[in-house]
Order: structure tokens, then sequence, then C-alpha cells
């Protein structure tokens, strides 16, 4: 709705009446049988298939390489995060990315990525998924929900969501996940003391490029405390993956969604609409 600091001029009425009136709401839909959680001794054997079976602590980041998602930033905290530990515990963090051109070969409004890893120092803790893969094809179902599987936990840094399927592919998979307090965040990751995860502070505000948006950009210093605390959080990681995993299951699997707009549909066929009867058409 355009509730807020809109002007009267811009105010859209038919989105104003939610404000009021109670609406449906269907979630973006998982294949919970595909992304779902796997053994620990699968996850190891497909860290080392991956070549990152040295790294006892994985961070998986979903997320196309734009500005929006604010990459630079979740690289500069993951540096801060490694550089409070001891010099011969680093080697055992790392994060893989999945950015669909890290490079940003095709000048779609990104960065370039594994520069900037080599910059930071960070050659050893990072690497990327889709440093040859078609940003057009990307990756399958199967090789997607292995990408999460062999993750701790998944993190962003983005600047707004329109909803968030990585982070709900991720939670499907049983990851706790670290995301911006904006957008969609407080819903998916919910109330702190149920939380399937952790809001990370914002400290200041940009405009996005395109849509003239307003975006909410995430404290470093923050995030990289937070990633620092779900590390140290190990029994508190795990009830946090088992409420992920739950939450999804019930409000995002296809089978709960497909019943859920079916029952919509039969019941909206014979309610009348409250703002008339759009069926018949006047003569």
């Amino acid at each position: 709705n355009s509730e807020g600091e809109a002007h009267e001029s811009l105010r859209d009425p038919f989105l104003d009446r939610f404000m009021h009136e109670p609406t449906d709401v269907l979630y973006h839909g998982v294949d919970t049988e595909v992304f779902t959680p796997v053994s620990q001794e699968q996850k190891e054997a497909w860290r080392v298939e991956l070549g990152v079976g040295h790294w006892e602590f994985i961070f998986i980041s979903v997320g196309r390489n734009g500005n929006r998602k604010q990459q630079p930033r979740l690289l500069e905290a993951f540096s801060l995060m490694l550089d409070s530990l001891p010099e011969e515990d680093r080697h055992k963090y790392g994060m893989i990315m999945h950015t669909g051109d890290p490079s940003n070969v095709r000048s779609l409004g990104g960065w370039n990525l594994p520069l900037m890893v080599k910059e930071m120092g960070l050659e050893g803790n990072v690497t990327f998924s889709d440093m040859s893969s078609n940003p057009i094809h990307g990756l399958t179902r199967e090789q997607m929900a292995k990408l999460y599987q062999v993750g701790d936990c998944h993190v962003l840094a983005t600047a707004g969501e329109g909803f968030g399927i990585p982070t709900v592919e991720a939670m499907a998979c049983g990851l706790p996940v670290i995301l911006p307090d904006n957008s969609t965040a407080r819903e998916l990751v919910g109330q702190k003391h149920l939380s399937r995860g952790i809001l990370v502070k914002n400290d200041t505000y940009i405009t996005g490029p395109t849509q003239g948006v307003k975006l909410s950009v995430v404290s470093i210093s923050d995030l990289s405390v937070q990633m620092s605390q779900i590390v140290a959080w190990t029994k508190k990681r795990k009830t946090m993956s088992k409420r992920a995993r739950e939450w999804v299951v019930k409000n995002c699997d296809w089978e709960v969604l497909t019943d859920k707009l079916e029952q919509i549909l039969i019941e909206a066929k014979d309610r009348a609409h409250p703002h008339g009867n759009n069926t018949k058409v006047s003569q």
C-alpha cells in the first residue's frame, strides 16, 4: 500500500484498501524434496568433492552480482571477521559465492568480485561456484540444492529483497540465515526468541540506480559481528536450522501452496467482491 509520506496525488486507493481489508497471501514455492537437509557425512563428502573439504565452517551466499546485493560489503564484513581470529585459525572458515557473473563481464551493474577477493587477501577463504557457468542457464535445481547443502549458514548483505527465494531455498536445506534488517528479512528470519537466523543492523541508505527506490545498506561492522556469532552458536545454530526447515515446509512447500491457491479460487468464485461484482457487464 501507499501508506507513509506519499503525496495524496500518488496514493493508490486500490492498494490502500489492504490497510483495512484482510487479503490472502501465498509465498513463493520451494520443492522441499529437492531442497532438503543432508547428513553431516554427506555434507563432508560433497565438500571434499567440491575442493573445500579443508574448511570447517562454510558460509553460502547466493545473489546476482549487482548494486542491490552489495557483495563488496559482505566481503569486507567477512574480512573483518577473519581479522578478529588468530592467524592459525583463518584457514578454517570459507565462503562460497554464487553470483551469476562474478567478474561482471556483462556490465550489469556489479563488480569484479574475484579481483576484490584478491585485493582483500581472501583468496584462501572465498571461492565462486559459477566462474565458468552460463548466467542465463545457471545451475540445475539439484546443483543449487547441493550448493546450499554443503554450507553451514546462508548470508547476504542485500539492500532489499522482493521476497528472498535464495534465503528460503537455504532454509529448506536446514541453513540458518543472516540478513540485513530490511524489506522481507523480519518475516523470513522470524521473531528474535523464535528466530531462524540473525538480523543485521543497517547504517545508511542508497538510492537504487534503476527505479530510484531508497534502499537500506547493511552495517559492515555489525554483519562481521553476526557472522562470528553464528559460528560460535553451535547449539543455537542447530535450533535455528530446525526452525528454518519447519517454517519453509509449513509455508512454502509447493503442495501446501497449490492446495491453498485452489481453496482461494474456489472461495473467490462464489464470494462477492467488496467493491462490486466485476463479473457482470453493464448494458
